[in-house]
């Protein structure tokens, strides 16, 4: 017969009432001496049960059908009851309800029975036989760990699964007000863990427990390697093999845009640099030194103005073989080489001088004087005045 409750209004000789207990506000729920579900918090009583095939869902259900009622105990003495009342029914006497644990029958004319419920005590727990099936059990139960406790302040999940008797791994997920946390880690073979807190005004992810990225306001902050084949960076975009602004591509036309790939580095269509070092640019600005092993200018190339050489710096061994000429010399080179000529002319005897001023004049051959019509052989005497030498020219 299902459980029920029966009204026996007052007919019992005697009631005796006990204190009314808090109520169930946790249940623990046993599946082996190792692995059991907590479930609730710890505001009421605690009600512990233990299951060999027990889940965290049945913790859950057992709780939920005891929440919120109040163990009551109580003594009664012949009370007249229904000979179907059994262990476990609810008994409403007077307005005192609670449920028949305790049941002492007695058969006269009526059917009465002396009825009670204890008060909860502390169990004393003993060791216990073991069949070989329990044992099975715990062994399969004790390969994988689960427990989940509800607190006024938490809320915490943790589940274990054993590897082997040296190695294991371990997850929990922990609710709090400021935080939500969740960690896996292994222990023996080769240590690690992974995990990630929630705040309220961050988010973070531990590798080892060393922070390897964090999210906020800002943005994201990471402390590692990143691995892209696609998407989007700072207003770039991520292809298989190099990013690229504007859809620029390596050799592209686009006046704005950029390439960075395996070919080199491209900055619109006029500025580009290969692997190999080749760098082409349509003008540069360079305000620190240039080291150029070969310099190429004319043409295509360009020019090299001679402005640009330091001062007094070009000599003569610097210039090329008979290519200064008068078209690149100062008027007054030109004008100092015109005497010149005028001079050996005078000398050699294609230009006449109208007059000829020198301090001496050595002739070793002939001296023509037109005044004479002819050539005449002169020479010199020296003749001594007052003390002072003079030269006169004989003819």
């Amino acid at each position: 017969m299902s459980s029920q409750v029966i009204s026996v209004a007052r007919n019992a000789a005697s009631l005796t009432a006990g204190k009314r207990a808090t109520e169930y506000t946790k249940v623990i729920l046993h599946v082996t001496d190792d692995v059991s579900y907590t479930v609730g918090n710890d505001l009421g009583l605690t009600m512990e049960y233990t299951h060999p095939f027990g889940t965290p869902e049945m913790a859950w259900n057992i709780l939920a059908s005891i929440s919120g009622y109040q163990h009551q105990s109580y003594d009664a003495t012949s009370v007249l009851l229904d000979p179907a009342a059994q262990l476990g029914d609810g008994l409403d006497i007077n307005g005192l309800y609670s449920s028949i644990v305790t049941m002492t029958s007695h058969y006269g004319p009526h059917f009465t029975a002396d009825t009670g419920a204890p008060a909860i005590q502390e169990i004393n727990q003993k060791v216990q036989f073991k069949s070989s099936q329990e044992r099975q059990v715990e062994r399969k139960f004790l390969e994988t760990y689960a427990k989940l406790a509800i607190q006024a302040d938490q809320i915490s999940a943790e589940v274990e699964a054993r590897k082997s008797d040296v190695e294991q791994l371990n997850s929990l997920l922990a609710i709090q007000a400021n935080q939500i946390a969740a960690k896996v880690s292994q222990t023996g073979g080769n240590p690690a863990s992974f995990a990630w807190e929630m705040y309220a005004a961050y988010m973070r992810f531990l590798a080892n427990n060393k922070e390897i990225l964090r999210l906020d306001a800002s943005g994201a902050t990471l402390n590692g390697i990143i691995n892209a084949l696609g998407g989007t960076i700072g207003g770039f975009t991520i292809l298989s093999d190099y990013l690229t602004y504007n859809n620029q591509k390596w050799g592209g036309t686009n006046t704005i845009g950029l390439y960075l790939g395996v070919n080199g580095l491209q900055l619109g269509r006029n500025c580009k640099i290969d692997m190999q070092g080749n760098a082409d640019f349509t003008s540069a600005n360079i305000r620190g030194t240039l080291r150029a092993g070969d310099l190429i200018y004319g043409g295509d190339a360009g020019y090299l103005s001679g402005s640009g050489l330091e001062s007094h710096t070009v000599s003569g061994n610097r210039l090329q073989y008979n290519t200064v000429s008068t078209s690149y010399t100062s008027g007054g080179i030109n004008t100092s080489l015109g005497y010149a000529d005028y001079a050996n002319g005078v000398f050699n005897g294609w230009n006449t001088a109208p007059s000829i001023y020198a301090g001496s004049v050595v002739a070793t051959g002939s001296l023509y004087v037109p005044a004479f019509g002819s050539t005449r052989r002169v020479s010199v005497r020296s003749v001594t005045i007052n003390g002072n030498v003079y030269n006169i020219l004989i003819v």
